[in-house]
């Protein structure tokens, strides 16, 4: 008996009157491979995820997405091989293109926005930031001025100060945090007499009694 490739040989039936032999053949299942591109930050692609699957010889085969925290499938890639003809025990898979080796599905990087708002939320900016990057302060907002504050950073939506070299994985709000300044006031009582000290510590926007 030859071998019949995505076969295993069954049995034989046989005819006593004419000594005729038919092989009966079992498909068994086959191997293929869907490989799995993620963008790296550059716009090129790292090495493939590649998953195995299997399904029987001359079965028509779909690559099926997988999750990714932060891609998306990319439809519109050309380089996307998502489906073919599986042709033989190797793996190979024959499309309308031709054959190949394995299925292919290509994920571009999310996009998220980071929005920057000052004390009274009054939104400075914006910019969209990749999956995985890290967030860059428009140079604009770099130095904050307040009139009798000291900017002190960025605070998240929990008032956590935030760490600019954290990867990005979601959208942000930043919010600017404010210190107030503290001056140094000295008293003259004209002529007068001062009851405590001739100087004060005071905190801006703080009251004051004498």
């Amino acid at each position: 008996i030859d071998e019949l490739d995505g076969y295993v040989y069954d049995s034989c039936l046989t005819s006593m009157q004419d000594l005729t032999f038919v092989a009966q053949w079992e498909a068994i299942p086959l191997s293929y491979t869907v490989e799995h591109y993620l963008q790296n930050l550059d716009g090129s692609y790292a090495e493939p995820r590649v998953i195995t699957h299997t399904a029987f010889i001359n079965d028509e085969v779909t690559a099926q997405l997988s999750d990714f925290a932060g891609f998306s499938f990319d439809e519109s890639n050309a380089l996307n091989i998502t489906g073919g003809i599986l042709s033989d025990s190797g793996g190979t898979i024959t499309t309308a293109e031709g054959e190949v080796s394995a299925l292919k599905l290509y994920y571009s990087r999310n996009s998220y926005t980071a929005t920057w708002y000052d004390y009274d939320g009054s939104k400075l900016g914006e910019a969209d930031v990749l999956y995985g990057a890290e967030i860059t302060v428009p140079e604009a907002m770099t130095e904050p001025q307040r009139t009798g504050y000291t900017f002190a950073g960025w605070h998240d939506e929990n008032r956590k100060e935030w760490d600019f070299s954290s990867p990005i994985t979601h959208a942000v709000s930043l919010q600017a945090y404010w210190k107030p300044n503290t001056y140094t006031v000295t008293l003259d009582p004209d002529e007068g007499e001062l009851s405590g000290d001739s100087t004060v510590s005071v905190t801006f926007d703080n009251h004051y009694q004498l």
